[in-house]
């Protein structure tokens, strides 16, 4: 591939390194698995390993311990743990055969499967000896099984240590790996320092020197030196055509700058010539507009008194309007006023009547009352009449009985008449009392109505009167108001007179102020048009003096160029 850009250039370097850098960061990651892997086998095996023998170790110990219970206490459940003991031990054993298949400690395995044969036969042989009460061969069997234990430890003993020097061994041969994978991650990583110290190196010097001739150029272009030398570079990246670039601008730039200095001494000649002509028309322009101003100012000070005027006149108009309007209201208000004055009056009227039959019913309730107390009296004579009878009677009656007792049994039938008479004549007097308190009571309650009869009559004879004075009020009000609508209505048409006339007012006026607008306005376009004249010179005379001088800044920036 042709490195003929700079992004080219830029992309092989930076990829070189970033594989440099991948390659050692695989490098150092496959050294760790491996390790990560060899410390698993030493802790998953090894380990294992030592911890299987020590199981086998400890079933043979508890089978002992079961034996020496048994042989102690009598109890079969220690022959069931022997047993299940000596299955756990089995199947261990297997386990740890099956890790040591193909190692040098097959044979002590092997060996240790013999002595465990030849222990757990002693163990059997003890029991057989125990229940059979043979306690001479028991004693000898018992001392066998512990020469067997010692053997059998002796053998596992012998494993473990096997298995801790292989550990040993193992655990070596990782710290050497370390140390060898520490030294090649160091050794690569200088390697790709001093690589991509190289690489950047050679870029620098590639790019760095071209750019450095480019901006040594540029700077005696931008101090004005357009006779540099043309730049020499064989890259063919973006340097080479940048320095290809530079090279026509300075051609460029140079014959710009000729034909600029020439554009300029014509162009100050032309226009000093320009500034003098220009002065003469402003000063015309000025004189006009002088006189135009007079007379725009005469036409708005003219159509100023004619705007206040008609201002005036439509104050008036408004002033005249609102007066009309509040006329109008006072009229609709007085003859409302007059309705109701008219509706008040009918009231009162028919209030002064409804007064005088309360007076006429309460004269006729007054007189009522009194036949009622007359009649009340009549009442409390006719019941002393009564009681008088009823006590004359009771007398009689008690007469009667005593004149009864005296004739024995004929006087009997005499006797109980005499005594319902009695009863008749007792109860005639307490009705009597009854209605002489009852009468008494409408007596009191007929003085109170009296009373009150006559407080009412006083009043409504009050009430008729200020009912009367108040019906004469209303007929003078009614008078004083009908006189007042028709004021009114005298004001309303001369309102409307004087409308009708400021209306026609109005109309000159706004007449007048049309025309006067018309004329003002067209004494300020004059103006404007003058002053927009005046404006205009006087630009193009600041223009033509604002050419003189950027002629000359023109002049005397081209000759800062070397050419």
């Amino acid at each position: 591939m042709k490195l003929n850009s700079i992004s080219k250039k830029l992309f092989v370097s930076f990829t070189s390194i970033i594989i440099l850098t991948i390659i050692v960061g695989a490098v150092g990651f496959m050294s760790v698995m491996q390790l990560n892997k060899n410390y698993s086998n030493l802790f998953d095996e090894n380990i294992k390993k030592v911890d299987l023998v020590d199981e086998l170790i400890s079933h043979n110990q508890s089978i002992s311990a079961n034996l020496y219970s048994y042989v102690l206490f009598k109890e079969q459940r220690y022959i069931a743990n022997i047993t299940n003991e000596a299955e756990q031990y089995s199947q261990t054993y297997e386990e740890l055969k099956a890790m040591l298949t193909g190692s040098p400690d097959m044979e002590t395995i092997e060996e240790m499967a013999e002595r465990n044969d030849n222990y757990m036969n002693l163990v059997q042989t003890s029991i057989d000896s125990f229940i059979q009460q043979d306690q001479d061969q028991l004693d000898i069997n018992v001392r066998g099984t512990s020469t067997a234990m010692v053997l059998f430890m002796s053998l596992a003993e012998r494993l473990k240590e096997s298995q801790y020097e292989e550990m040993s061994e193992t655990r070596q041969a990782l710290d050497q790996l370390s140390d060898t994978t520490y030294l090649i991650i160091v050794v690569l990583s200088g390697l790709v320092a001093l690589i991509s110290s190289v690489i950047a190196l050679i870029i620098s010097r590639n790019i760095a020197r071209p750019v450095k001739g480019m901006t040594e150029a540029l700077e005696q272009v931008a101090e004005g030196n357009l006779q540099v030398e043309k730049i020499n570079i064989k890259n063919k990246d973006e340097i080479g055509v940048m320095a290809t670039a530079f090279n026509k601008m300075t051609d460029d730039l140079r014959q710009v700058v000729v034909h600029l200095h020439d554009s300029a001494v014509r162009l100050a000649a032309q226009s000093e010539e320009l500034s003098a002509s220009s002065e003469e028309s402003a000063a015309s322009s000025a004189m006009v507009a002088h006189v135009a101003d007079e007379n725009m100012r005469g036409s708005e000070r003219q159509l100023e008194i004619v705007g206040e005027t008609t201002a005036s006149v439509e104050e008036m108009s408004a002033g005249i309007e609102q007066i009309a309007e509040n006329n109008a209201k006072m009229l609709q208000s007085s003859n409302l006023v007059g309705s109701l004055v008219e509706q008040g009056s009918v009231t009162f009227q028919q209030m002064a009547d409804q007064m005088k039959d309360i007076q006429s019913s309460i004269t006729d309730t007054a007189s009522t009352m009194k036949v009622l107390e007359e009649n009340s009296n009549s009442i409390q004579t006719v019941t002393a009449l009564i009681t008088d009878i009823s006590e004359q009677t009771n007398l009689l009656a008690l007469n009667a009985a005593i004149e009864a007792a005296r004739a024995g049994e004929h006087g009997k039938g005499f006797a109980v008449v005499a005594e319902e008479v009695r009863k008749l004549a007792e109860q005639s007097k307490q009705s009597a009392s009854e209605i002489e308190h009852i009468v008494k009571l409408i007596q009191t309650d007929t003085e109170k109505a009296s009373q009150s009869i006559q407080t009412g009559s006083h009043k409504a004879d009050d009430g008729l009167n200020s009912v009367t004075d108040s019906l004469q009020l209303f007929e003078q009000i009614e008078g004083a108001t009908a006189e007042t609508g028709q004021s009114v209505r005298l004001v309303s048409a001369a309102i409307e007179d004087i409308q009708a006339r400021t209306a026609t007012v109005m109309t000159g006026s706004t007449q007048v102020r049309d025309l006067a607008e018309q004329a003002a306005a067209s004494a300020n376009e004059s103006s404007q048009s003058v002053r927009e004249q005046l404006a205009t010179m006087e630009e193009i005379t600041e223009s033509v003096q604002s050419l003189a001088l950027l002629a000359e800044d023109l002049q005397m920036e081209v000759s800062k160029f070397r050419i």
